[in-house]
């Protein structure tokens, strides 16, 4: 089922609000103009902007007379469903054990379990996996400074 963009445009600006809200308690870093705050405000401004146009946009079909619901093709395929729950899982699964675990086993074992649900090939998927999880680890935990979840590797390292 398809919702009108309005819809999606109020959830849109909404979580934008409440990501800048969350960012917005934040610690600065001393001495800087910036901290880790930055990021997550831009992208709540950029949710933000995108949910007013879909709003604009889902007003102008709505008095064209379009339904509020439309049933989509693809979610008569099982398989295009449950792609959807991967990701919703995974997103739930980082979320849970990010903490207790650590960023770095479990971002992995996030990238290998959705190259592996969607038919990569499985030495290619521990690779990009591996690199996926090194790059995303360099960007946000080295480059932004970002304290990302050690979890065991706390007790290890």
């Amino acid at each position: 089922m398809r919702v009108n963009d309005a819809v999606s445009g109020l959830v849109f600006a909404a979580l934008g609000g409440a990501l800048i809200q969350q960012a917005s308690r934040l610690p600065g870093f001393p001495g800087q103009k910036y901290g880790p705050d930055l990021f997550p405000k831009i992208l709540g401004i950029g949710l933000i902007l995108c949910g007013v146009g879909l709003i604009v946009r889902g007003a102008k079909a709505l008095t064209a007379g379009a339904p509020l619901l439309v049933h989509q093709e693809w979610m008569k395929e099982t398989r295009a469903v449950l792609n959807v729950f991967a990701f919703i899982g995974a997103i739930v699964f980082y979320l849970v054990l990010s903490e207790p675990i650590g960023f770095i086993p479990v971002a992995f074992a996030v990238f290998l379990g959705l190259f592996l649900w969607f038919k990569v090939s499985p030495p290619r998927a521990v690779v990009v996996a591996v690199l996926a999880t090194a790059g995303f680890h360099w960007f946000f935990g080295s480059l932004f400074r970002i304290p990302l979840p050690r979890g065991v590797l706390t007790t290890i390292l």
